[in-house]
């Protein structure tokens, strides 16, 4: 998993979707796999909602949204981030979506820098 995580973390720097989707591939089937080691879940779980967000995916953004537990989505953190950039995408508070950006934790804001040009425009 750990292995998984760095090069998903280096693809987010360099904006290399292509490995990050492959590695998020193989990390949601090893946290499935190994229940008791999955202290950076919640990190890659945001990243993959904001993707599918971003990509406009709905279903898929429905789906990660169910697979939350309740303590991740009651917890402060990466995926209380993501809703939140969500939620001000999908009420058209980009105010509060460029103030989350700049907020945000761990390589989400890599992960928004891919996709901020389209975002800026839409909020022109």
């Amino acid at each position: 998993m750990q292995v998984y995580e760095t090069h998903a973390r280096i693809a987010l720097e360099n904006a290399d979707l292509d490995q990050f989707n492959q590695c998020q591939t193989q990390l949601r089937y090893l946290y499935e796999l190994n229940q008791h080691s999955r202290k950076n879940r919640p990190e890659f779980l945001a990243y993959q909602l904001l993707y599918y967000v971003f990509c406009e995916l709905v279903t898929q953004t429905n789906s990660t949204i169910k697979s939350f537990t309740a303590e991740e989505k009651a917890a402060e953190g990466p995926i209380a981030h993501a809703l939140a950039i969500r939620k001000a995408l999908a009420m058209g508070n980009y105010s509060r979506f460029f103030k989350l950006y700049r907020s945000a934790p761990n390589m989400t804001g890599a992960l928004i820098d891919v996709f901020i040009d389209k975002l800026r425009v839409l909020c022109l």
